[in-house]
């Protein structure tokens, strides 16, 4: 038996366990890195930061509260959009998220509204309270295309979406592009689930 086997096989373990290690602190340490500089006067490293803690792996609860306040608040349009769009994929737990952008939706920026109604789609197929949202929204309002994408993608991810169907079937009666509409936000929906299932895992 070659008796340096076992160190060097113990050696690739404990070498595999550090880079590990080693990995997983430096996400944590990105994570810290960007929740801070979500308050840097540097438009640019508002705005990269944003992005990045909308793909973050790890905790991201503690970035909530401050991206809440760019959607309303950041004098920067398009950090107000990426912030909204940021907000419907780590905030399904918050209903401060979801009365952000419930407000948002009122903007006078069209792409806000656009990305705030994204946002609510997302967390509507976690959150009722969004959910119900969005429902409201498609009664009051005359930019339908993006709220349909956002209730087609409820539709799609949840057991008991009864309403949402009801409401989509409603738009449909009574605006002829809703067909249309409806089924590109399902072939959308679709594709996006087999590019996620697909994505090699870290």
């Amino acid at each position: 038996m070659n008796r340096f086997a076992i160190p060097i096989k113990s050696g690739i373990l404990i070498c595999l366990v550090l880079t590990k290690s080693s990995t997983a602190a430096g996400d944590n340490d990105d994570l810290r890195t960007a929740i801070i500089q979500l308050k840097s006067v540097d438009a640019t490293l508002r705005l990269r930061s944003v992005k990045y803690l909308s793909i973050a792996n790890g905790n991201v609860q503690d970035a909530i509260p401050i991206i809440v306040d760019m959607v309303a608040n950041d004098t920067d349009l398009s950090i107000r959009r990426s912030a909204a769009r940021t907000l419907g994929r780590i905030g399904a737990d918050s209903n401060h998220a979801v009365n952000a952008l419930v407000d948002a939706c009122g903007s006078a920026d069209q792409e806000t509204v656009t990305a705030a109604i994204a946002g609510l789609g997302r967390l509507g197929c976690q959150n009722n309270k969004a959910k119900k949202a969005l429902i409201l929204l498609a009664e009051g309002t005359s930019n339908q295309h993006p709220i349909v994408d956002a209730l087609v993608r409820i539709e799609k991810a949840s057991k008991s979406a009864e309403d949402v169907t009801v409401t989509l079937d409603k738009m449909e009666a009574s605006n002829i592009k809703v067909k249309e509409w409806r089924k590109s936000a399902e072939l959308n929906v679709e594709l996006e689930d087999l590019i996620t299932k697909n994505r090699p895992r870290k």
